[in-house]
């Protein structure tokens, strides 16, 4: 699998929903991780068709 990161955003807490626009990515498998400033972190995959 190759593994390329492709964008590294910092935010403040929100409670507003985060929304990230994929149109100009390709069609393929993706991942996307999220860390806190706690460095725990959650990854979620998608795939953009």
């Amino acid at each position: 699998m190759f593994v390329q990161k492709l964008n590294q955003l910092e935010l403040s807490a929100s409670a507003a929903p985060l929304k990230i626009n994929v149109i100009d990515l390709a069609a393929g498998n993706y991942f996307i991780r999220l860390t806190t400033q706690e460095q725990s972190s959650i990854v979620k995959r998608f795939i953009k068709r």
